[in-house]
């Protein structure tokens, strides 16, 4: 599996032919690493920023595109989509978390949630986490100190945040500080099963 940087919130992953973009921004000039076609979309909160997959849909309406809670499947892909809270874009709205199996890795993406524990129903079926992507920014999502404590208690072994703008922004570095394990800055991260450790690792998309 290959995870890369999309934008602030967002990031693409890819396993052999497949790829998935994961909360692609609305303005296309906001892709840090440009524009490509997806197979899968996957869209957590609605939001102006992180609400659109059409930059990154195929041409002949190959690309399947989630937004809602729910279970789904997809080139033999299954994915648990179920309902958080987020105030992401102002007010109390819903956000969707993801779950699924790549790679033999196990996968949450927990895109703008903002409460400091999860639903019920989101740890009823996150029984493993080898990788959890999750916000860092603070204020209408969880807030880096949040986010570390999450991140032990699921026992994630690699750990990706997201919803930082620079090297320098002030969520970051806080991570950074309060994240007590190895941390890795990279432009791509490249993982197979094999390589996972039961030491927690963080890996910076830059």
């Amino acid at each position: 599996m290959v995870i890369t940087k999309i934008s602030d919130f967002g990031v693409k992953l890819t396993q052999g032919s497949l790829s998935i973009a994961i909360n692609p921004p609305v303005d296309k000039k906001q892709a840090t690493n440009g524009l490509f076609s997806a197979d899968l979309v996957l869209l957590s909160a609605e939001n102006v920023s992180f609400d659109s997959a059409k930059h990154f849909e195929k041409k002949d309406d190959a690309t399947f595109v989630i937004n809602s809670p729910g279970e789904y499947e997809r080139d033999d892909l299954f994915i648990y989509a179920i309902a958080s809270q987020t105030k992401f874009g102002g007010g109390d709205t819903q956000n969707t978390i993801y779950y699924f199996r790549l790679d033999d890795l196990d996968v949450a993406v927990l895109g703008a949630h903002e409460p400091t524990s999860l639903p019920h129903d989101v740890t009823e079926v996150m029984d493993n986490v080898d990788v959890l992507i999750i916000p860092i920014a603070g204020d209408q999502v969880m807030n880096p100190i949040a986010a570390n404590k999450l991140a032990v208690k699921l026992e994630a072994k690699i750990v990706v945040p997201t919803g930082f703008t620079s090297k320098k922004d002030p969520n970051l570095l806080a991570f950074k500080e309060e994240f007590s394990h190895a941390i890795t800055e990279t432009d791509k991260i490249v993982l197979k099963a094999k390589d996972i450790t039961q030491n927690p690792q963080a890996f910076i998309l830059i």
